[in-house]
């Protein structure tokens, strides 16, 4: 029997093999974005995300107009924001349906209203960003690529909706 080390080297590769380093082969990860009237925002790439239709969310007395409500996401309760309220923006096309995106999971979720369904953003070029934006979303949305059908901006949705919360 061949010592381990013998017996790694009595390799002959066949004839034409490229031997050399192993090239890291690197992934790219699909991204998706949602739109909230003429913004295209960015789901973050670690958040977990799912989407439901916008039933049964019930108003909450007394709550600001960006608070739509809470709905029973499973039996746990997920408060659900209105983005268009928050950021002064119109809403696109009252016959689209309107969904909840649920972004993370169990105490720390939160649902967004959107407009139609996530999509699938390619990856962009980095662009400023864009100067037109609402002053209340600008600090969580620091980077912008162009990217499919328009820009896209990184969102931070938990610095914004603590902020949110706080304000």
């Amino acid at each position: 029997m061949l010592a381990p080390s013998v017996a790694l080297t009595r390799f002959a590769p066949p004839a034409g093999a490229l031997l050399g380093p192993v090239l890291a082969r690197t992934e790219q990860r699909v991204r998706y974005g949602f739109r909230v009237s003429s913004l295209g925002l960015l789901i973050k790439l670690d958040a977990g995300s799912e989407v439901v239709e916008a039933r049964g969310i019930a108003s909450m007395p007394n709550a600001p107009r960006w608070l739509a409500g809470v709905m029973n996401l499973r039996g746990n309760p997920v408060p659900v924001f209105d983005l268009n309220a928050a950021l002064d923006l119109p809403r696109n096309d009252e016959s689209q349906k309107s969904m909840v995106l649920v972004l993370d999971k169990g105490e720390q979720a939160a649902g967004l209203l959107i407009d139609g369904m996530p999509r699938v953003v390619p990856p962009g070029n980095p662009v400023e960003q864009p100067s037109t934006l609402p002053a209340r979303l600008a600090p969580f949305a620091t980077r912008a690529i162009v990217a499919g059908d328009g820009v896209w901006l990184e969102f931070d949705h938990v610095g914004f909706l603590t902020n949110l919360a706080a304000s």
